[in-house]
């Protein structure tokens, strides 16, 4: 933010920048055109649109329309609803350059529910930190084989 939003409200780290050094930052707004947990906290006009991928809105002069709190921010951008494959959000599969790996019964011998998780197979684990783990990939919760919930992994092993 570049201005308060209220009186108590101080100036964030925009409007600092911008009062120290004479530098008027790009400021970009993601929260305000996102989905919410609860309908009742998504703004009215996010409720209205219905976009596709991520998207800055111009007026007919092809000036960017920086959202309703003029002056708080430079460019707002809008974030589609969140689609679901496999339990998990369409996202997550990077347009194709990931795939789901959907799991099965018999490859999990714990009880439920678990954490499934997948590791690279030829990640140098980081000796600094005590453990002989990689980072996840991905990591699922398991609560009922029902669900077919799936991996997302990237190509490899």
């Amino acid at each position: 933010m570049e201005v308060p939003l209220t009186n108590s409200w101080q100036k964030a780290m925009a409007g600092r920048l911008k009062e120290f050094t004479g530098i008027d930052p790009l400021t970009i707004d993601q929260q305000q055109w996102t989905e919410q947990g609860q309908v009742a906290k998504k703004h009215p006009l996010y409720r209205a649109i219905n976009i596709q991928e991520a998207s800055v809105f111009v007026d007919a002069t092809g000036q960017v329309y920086p959202g309703l709190g003029l002056g708080r921010t430079d460019i707002q951008v809008a974030h589609p609803r969140t689609r679901y494959r496999y339990s998990r959000p369409s996202w997550l599969l990077l347009g194709g350059q990931r795939k789901p790996c959907l799991l099965k019964s018999a490859q999990c011998r714990l009880k439920l529910p678990c954490l499934v998780q997948a590791y690279r197979l030829d990640e140098v684990a980081d000796s600094l930190l005590g453990t002989r783990r990689a980072i996840p990939v991905d990591v699922i919760e398991v609560t009922r084989w029902a669900d077919r919930k799936a991996l997302i992994l990237p190509a490899g092993k």
